[in-house]
């Protein structure tokens, strides 16, 4: 047989596909044009984020820096503490100096402050609501649980917000619509009247179904269910006489039912105590949020005053080290001048004054690159530009007065306002209750279900206006559903355990491992308090005494160094030693200014540490606007709430888990109101701006400092008498009145039984000794000491920053800076003058001690 030409075309396509398809070959594209200048032949190059985001308007019109180079700026601002405190709070969404400061020596180190390094470390204003909208995990919508079901710890712990929480009793909706057609084949005989050969139906399912869960656990719903079928089953007319008997009185009909269905557990997950846990655990969750923020805000009101402090102790060094680099600069101009005149000043003195002047000008340099560095750092917690024109300058004078805190007070304070302990207590509420959410676990499932249903059927859907009934042709199936003539009850018990418990027992043991954990974090968390405490009120003891040794020294360093110029100027005292003594007039200052600021610095740790940063400030937060409605119904559950009569039966399930809201009191500030504060204070917590509540938990476990047998009896005095005091303090013989001083201890939440512990306290004060008249004029003003800051005090003896309206530059050069060796105003006192002596506040607890500087 010859092959024909439509085989042979077959077999060569056939064999041309198979050898294409065996040869590899690059696609052919009709408009390629062979330009790849945008093809990368890399997959992990860096790439960059198509995200456009406005810079900052601080960032756009920033400055290039202030340097020791480059001094010029436009103009000083000045500002006090509570200014900067207001900018830094009004300029920005996050808290830049989020970091805690710390302690080292006698040192008040600011905390952490950068942002970019740890950006998902930082505060900020949208944390709570955040936390408050986690949605958690989302269910599939008008599915409830099964009853008795419940969390596990670790589902207890997932991030959920109250609200999602809430979900879990909201009422869902579902309805379905289904639509059947049946073409079903019978194994039957052809003859079989009931019966047919071939089943053909058309089927039409319509439910809606409304449930909710209460917070008892009862489970409810409520659903219409509606049933369109027609088939091709024979049916019994009785119009059409036949021999054959139908199998249904209608060939198409409708059914119709309203069902009423409850599931109540018994004993696993029943009750409002178990089922409300999840809730209560959101609740909590927040609660940590904003003491979490609170904790960080405080840091950042701290850092702020921190860094206030560190740049007014920044201008004085500058001021010191000009002072003494104009002193040696007239110092080496009258060697240089006796060298010129060929006296008996030799080479090797002029280049000595010449050293000192140079040591100095270095001095000046390093003060000045570490006071543009002091004002970038607090530019930057303002939240402004990192130059913009204007140079910070402090114009508050730090506190020099002697600040006592009761120390049983201070302790009960720290253990009660400090977010972080607060934190660890709502950790410790939380895990209590995740142990009874687990034990309930351990009961058995079993669950009583009751449903009633109401049904009808009829031949149309809707009503007959004939009225005709079921079975009749044109019976309508709303008539039979409204008659109520068919009902239908169903009841019934199920039960489910499993055998041994080994996971709800497990899951037991995780909760109770995990409260005990947090029982032991917050023990040595009330310990690291204590211990912060103990430290920076030594400290600040040690801090207050050092600028009163310094202080002592630079006026020492003053008398010393005018003696030795004028024995200098008459030729008796060798060059060496007139230049030591300028030295050290200039390291005195320094030193003197450095330890007051860091005395300054103590006081706003210990607020820190205390935990009343922000309500001594008078700072709080704001909550945002809840809709209309929110208030509403706050309101009248409030109205419904005071017109009901509480039934006292001692205890109440669910139990409470929070004491309420709770205010530092102003018993302890440590400080009065006036000139003698970093910034203002009205003494009134709840006046004016109201301070922020402290929501305290409720938990089992003992608290620190609980009754009256763990408050000391008797407190020593936390100055020491100093027996001997160098010659150059004057003294007097005023002696300090004795106090009385109340201790209270807290109520809520940490001393459960409230005490009040009245005490009297013999401090022992120095007797001050005052030199004659001689002494006094002898020394000129250099005998008499600057005032302290009281509510007594009329003359500032600490001068703030003067401002020049001359010029605005700094300039480093030595002939532009003025010569003010002692920088200090000072007062003559006679012999038979009375100082300030101490002046007891409203406070009954933390008072002012006011003395001279040389009397401690």
């Amino acid at each position: 047989m010859r092959p024909t030409p439509k085989n042979c075309l077959a077999w060569i396509t056939a064999v041309t596909v198979l050898m294409a398809g065996c040869t590899p070959s690059k696609p052919v594209y009709v408009n390629d044009t062979g330009a790849l200048d945008y093809y990368v032949d890399q997959a992990t190059s860096i790439e960059y984020p198509d995200v456009s985001v406005p810079s900052l308007e601080e960032v756009n019109s920033s400055r290039p820096p202030i340097t020791v180079t480059d001094p010029d700026f436009d103009s000083f601002v000045d500002m006090t503490l509570e200014d900067c405190v207001s900018a830094a709070l009004q300029n920005g969404k996050l808290f830049r100096g989020y970091g805690t400061p710390a302690l080292q020596g006698t040192r008040v180190l600011p905390g952490q402050d950068t942002v970019i390094n740890a950006p998902n470390a930082v505060g900020t204003i949208y944390n709570i609501a955040i936390r408050e909208t986690e949605p958690g995990a989302i269910g599939t919508p008008g599915q409830l649980s099964l009853p008795g079901s419940i969390l596990t710890n670790t589902q207890l712990d997932s991030n959920q917000g109250v609200e999602a929480a809430l979900s879990q009793f909201d009422a869902q909706l579902t309805s379905s619509l289904n639509y059947t057609k049946s073409d079903e084949p019978r194994n039957t005989i052809p003859t079989n009247p009931n019966q047919p050969l071939v089943f053909q139906q058309d089927q039409v399912q319509w439910q809606t179904e409304i449930a909710k869960e209460a917070a008892n656990g009862t489970q409810l719903f409520f659903r219409n269910v509606n049933v369109y079928t027609a088939n091709s089953n024979p049916v019994d007319d009785p119009l059409t006489p036949n021999d054959v008997e139908g199998f249904q009185v209608l060939d198409s009909f409708y059914r119709a039912s309203f069902e009423a269905e409850v599931r109540q557990p018994l004993l696993r997950g029943r009750g409002a105590f178990i089922n409300r846990m999840p809730i209560v655990i959101s609740r909590i969750g927040t609660d940590q949020e904003i003491a979490n923020l609170e904790a960080q805000l405080q840091n950042f009101v701290t850092n702020v005053e921190i860094r206030y402090w560190e740049l007014y102790s920044a201008y004085r060094s500058l001021e010191a080290a000009k002072t003494g680099r104009d002193a040696a600069l007239q110092t080496y101009r009258i060697v240089k001048d006796q060298f010129d005149e060929r006296s008996s000043v030799n080479r090797q003195q002029v280049a000595q004054a010449s050293e000192q002047y140079w040591f100095f000008d270095a001095q000046v340099t390093e003060a000045f690159d570490t006071l543009l560095k002091a004002e970038g750092q607090l530019r930057f917690l303002l939240g402004w530009a990192a130059n913009d024109g204007r140079m910070i300058r402090p114009i508050d004078e730090p506190l020099f007065a002697p600040v006592e805190f009761d120390y049983c007070t201070t302790v009960c304070e720290a253990m009660t306002y400090r977010p972080e302990l607060r934190s660890i207590r709502w950790e410790i509420r939380k895990r209590e209750l995740a142990v009874a959410y687990a034990k309930n676990g351990l009961l058995p499932e079993m669950n009583v279900t009751a449903l009633y249903r109401f049904l009808g059927l009829g031949n149309k859907y809707g009503t007959s206006d004939a009225g005709t009934q079921y079975p009749d042709p044109g019976s309508g199936v709303l008539n039979e559903l409204y008659d109520g003539n068919y009902q239908e009850l169903q009841l019934g018990v199920d039960f489910r355990m499993p055998v041994g418990f080994r996971a709800e027992l497990s899951n037991v043991r995780n909760s109770q491992l995990k409260l005990a954990r947090e029982i032991a974090k917050l023990e040595d968390s009330e310990l690291d308090v204590n211990k912060e405490i103990h430290e920076t009120l030594q400290s600040m003891a040690a801090s207050l005494r050092t600028a009163t040794s310094h202080f002592n020294r630079w006026r020492s360093s003053k008398i010393e160094k005018d003696v030795f110029d004028e024995l200098r100027n008459a030729g008796v005292e060798t060059l060496d030693v007139a230049l030591d003594a300028q030295r050290r007039l200039s390291q005195a200052e320094i030193a003197f200014y450095q330890s007051i600021t860091e005395y300054n610095k103590m006081l706003a740790l210990l607020h820190r540490r205390k935990g009343t940063t922000l309500a001594y400030c008078g700072i709080s937060f704001e909550e945002g606007p809840w809709p209309g409605k929110a208030y509403m119904d706050a309101s009248e559950y409030a109205r419904r709430r005071g017109a009901s009569r509480e039934m006292n039966y001692g205890w109440s399930r669910p139990e409470v888990i929070s004491r309420g809201e709770d205010f530092p009191s102003n018993s302890n500030i440590g400080r009065k109101t006036g000139e003698t504060m970093s910034y203002s204070y009205d003494g009134n917590v709840s006046g004016g701006v109201q301070t922020v509540p402290y929501n305290q938990p409720v938990y089992g476990s003992p608290a620190m400092l609980q009754g009256d047998g763990m408050i000391p009896a008797n407190v020593d005095s936390m100055h020491p008498v100093l027996e001997s005091a160098p010659e150059l303090i004057p003294m007097s013989n005023t002696t300090q009145p004795e106090s009385d001083v109340q201790v209270v201890s807290y109520e809520e939440p940490v001393v459960k039984q409230p005490t009040t512990q009245i005490r009297n306290i013999q401090r022992r004060k120095l007797r001050a000794r005052t030199q004659s008249t001689s002494d006094i004029r002898s020394e000129q003003t250099l005998s008499a000491v600057p005032a302290v800051h009281s509510a007594e005090s009329t003359t500032k003896r600490i001068p703030k920053l003067k401002k020049s309206n001359s010029s605005a530059t700094t300039n480093i050069d030595d002939d532009s800076i003025p010569v003010n060796p002692v920088r200090m105003n000072w007062a003559k006192v006679g012999a038979n003058s009375t100082r300030t002596s101490s002046t007891s506040t409203s406070s009954t607890v933390g008072r002012i001690v006011t003395k001279d500087i040389g009397d401690n």
